[in-house]
């Protein structure tokens, strides 16, 4: 097992936004920095607002809570546009207003006072995958942000071609004096994948020289990812296969190879 394991992002899910029952709630959100009860038991001056049924079956009234929630977007209050941000959760699949939900996010994800609404619109981002394109400048910019860096990184994971613009920033994270840091880079350009075939030298180049074998095994990770693009690294991964003093970079490099290897 790598010893260092990668960090899940916070779960900042509110219950009275997302219309879950008692027996599926997922656990109460901490409160944001400033004072105040957890978001997840608070109640807005108005709870039908922020409770948007958004997953109801009448389409009519699923734009309608679509349309308040995106209004309360602006609200003063953090807790409710939490509360709104996690209501508009459900409109991934509702094409014609993901246009308009998207840049919503972006815009919080850019410019929320509140670490923990910043947190959760990058969360959501990255369940939209590919529709989530417009936010890509928003989390570019986010990389920089140390409170923000690593769940930005996973929302570009799911961006495909749009996240390329993300290069410049992943590369230098390549580089960062952090390991963990070091370790995510690798494998968010492994996961963007055949989009970014430039970074195929500078993983080799973690895999074969940084001193953390947590890094080194993302490395390996990231470069099986990249299917036929990463066959220039199979002679590296070959020998961390045999000879890394760690057996999970071992372990790691070995099924990158087979990885490479099968990939057509």
């Amino acid at each position: 097992m790598i010893s260092r394991m990668r960090r899940s992002f916070p779960a900042l899910v509110v219950l009275a936004a997302c219309g879950c029952s008692k027996e599926q709630a997922p656990p109460p959100v901490p409160a944001p920095s400033s004072a105040g009860p957890a978001i997840g038991v608070a109640a807005p001056a108005d709870p039908s607002l922020v409770n948007p049924a958004i997953s109801t079956r009448d389409p009519e009234l699923r734009k309608k809570r679509i349309e308040e929630n995106l209004a309360l977007m602006n609200d003063p209050d953090p807790q409710v546009r939490m509360a709104a941000l996690n209501g508009l959760r459900m409109a991934a699949s509702t094409d014609d207003l993901v246009e308009r939900v998207v840049p919503a996010m972006a815009a919080m994800l850019d410019g929320d006072s509140e670490l923990s609404n910043r947190i959760q619109a990058a969360v959501i981002l990255r369940e939209y995958g590919a529709q989530a394109a417009p936010a890509v400048p928003a989390l570019v910019k986010r990389l920089a942000d140390p409170k923000m860096r690593e769940v930005a990184m996973r929302a570009l994971e799911n961006l495909g071609k749009p996240a390329r613009e993300a290069l410049p920033a992943l590369l230098d994270l390549l580089k960062s004096p952090e390991w963990a840091v070091r370790q995510q880079a690798a494998f968010t350009l492994g996961k963007i994948g055949k989009h970014v075939p430039e970074a195929v030298g500078p993983i080799t180049g973690l895999l074969t020289g940084d001193t953390e074998p947590g890094v080194r095994a993302a490395a390996a990770d990231g470069l099986g990812s990249m299917g036929t693009l990463a066959k220039p690294s199979l002679p590296a991964l070959r020998e961390a296969a045999a000879k890394d003093p760690a057996p999970a970079v071992r372990d790691h490099a070995a099924i990158a190879v087979r990885a490479i290897e099968a990939a057509r």
